[in-house]
């Protein structure tokens, strides 16, 4: 007969590690083969956790108020935002009509989750090139303002912090 094969530290931490997967946009079949590879239980263990951690989640935004469904239409749409920042973002041949649709996939999810809407939005980028970045960030303003129902003006608090090398 089969013996335990993992410590309920280490179901613990593996189970941390496909939240942390989740939570991040980036699931998809590949992330869940290697974390079965690297945890050495099989992919089928992997979507278990995976089930346990999204039944978490919806206990914590209350039963009545979140389904399941909605746990894993979530999850997509994390997904999906993500691929889109990272393609829209691409040097050189990035399409900045993707960054627009994650937007557009981020104002979903809040509503989705019934949150109000953000007051503040931080995003660190580190790039080679800062002017090259501002001309980037600067032409979807626009757009960003008139979804947003703001002028670009409203939508700019920045400040710039050199990386220390």
């Amino acid at each position: 007969m089969a013996g335990r094969k993992n410590t309920r530290e280490q179901v613990e931490a593996r189970k941390a590690e496909v939240e942390s997967a989740l939570a991040s946009g980036q699931w998809s079949r590949q992330i869940a083969a290697g974390l079965a590879a690297r945890w050495a239980v099989s992919q089928r263990q992997i979507m278990r956790d995976k089930a346990t951690v999204m039944e978490a989640w919806k206990r914590q935004h209350g039963e009545a108020d979140h389904t399941l469904e909605q746990a894993r239409i979530i999850e997509e749409m994390r997904g999906v935002r993500a691929r889109c920042v990272q393609a829209g973002l691409r040097e050189g041949n990035g399409d900045p009509r993707l960054v627009s649709q994650a937007v557009n996939l981020f104002r979903l999810e809040v509503e989705v989750l019934g949150l109000a809407d953000p007051t503040r939005v931080e995003i660190g980028v580190t790039t080679a090139d800062p002017a090259q970045l501002a001309l980037e960030v600067l032409s979807g303003l626009p757009m960003l303002g008139e979804m947003l129902g703001l002028e670009p003006r409203q939508l700019i608090d920045a400040a710039y912090t050199q990386a220390e090398e």
